[in-house]
């Protein structure tokens, strides 16, 4: 389940009347003093049903489980992928005066996730696990940008992802197996390399 919003104080109005006020496409309405943006995505996994076709035949067991809120051998292998928080969202907030010149911000949040061998269903879990391997602790990235445009035709972006250069979660190697797992964490879903620093132009004709 996906929610999307985008809201801008100053097309709130002319949106309810058009009957757009869900609309995540919102376009933004300039003033005076400039246009503010603030959206907000978020991912809420409630279940994550695996069913492998194969019974067992042993009590309480039946060859079905939820890796939604887990990570693991079972949970992170080819059936799933990566961890699978149950919740995540972006975040952002700008700002772009009358001249083009504008500011954005954005956090990045995944809730924590706990070892697959920790859970109470015996057909991914009822095991062990290493105290560094139990749980991946929820985890923020935030993300910082600068743009202007110039002569209507010149789009100019510096900024930089990860600025406070966040490690990334560390787990055992008996748990981040490749391909999903690289370096003892999973890029897929947390920043493995730290700060990243951006810059481009952009010209229109």
């Amino acid at each position: 389940m996906t929610f999307t919003g985008l809201y801008n104080p100053t097309a709130a109005a002319s949106a309810k009347k058009l009957g757009d006020k869900d609309d995540p496409t919102l376009k933004c309405v300039p003033t005076a003093m400039g246009t503010l943006n603030v959206s907000y995505v978020a991912t809420l996994l409630d279940k994550l049903e695996i069913d492998t076709g194969i019974n067992p035949g042993t009590t309480g067991l039946n060859g079905k489980f939820d890796c939604a809120g887990f990570y693991g051998n079972t949970c992170g292998s080819f059936l799933t992928g990566a961890p699978n928080p149950k919740y995540r969202h972006k975040l952002r907030l700008g700002f772009t005066l009358p001249n083009g010149l504008g500011l954005s911000g954005q956090w990045r949040y995944f809730s924590s996730v706990d070892n697959d061998a920790l859970s109470d269903d015996c057909d991914i879990g009822c095991g062990t696990a290493a105290p560094a391997n139990a749980k991946i602790n929820s985890q923020s990235y935030f993300d910082l940008a600068l743009t202007a445009r110039l002569a209507d035709r010149f789009n100019f972006r510096i900024g930089s992802n990860n600025i406070l250069d966040s490690e990334p979660p560390v787990v055992g190697g008996e748990v981040s197996n490749a391909p999903f797992g690289n370096g003892n964490t999973f890029p897929q879903v947390y920043d493995a390399l730290g700060r990243y620093l951006f810059a481009g132009v952009t010209v229109d004709f």
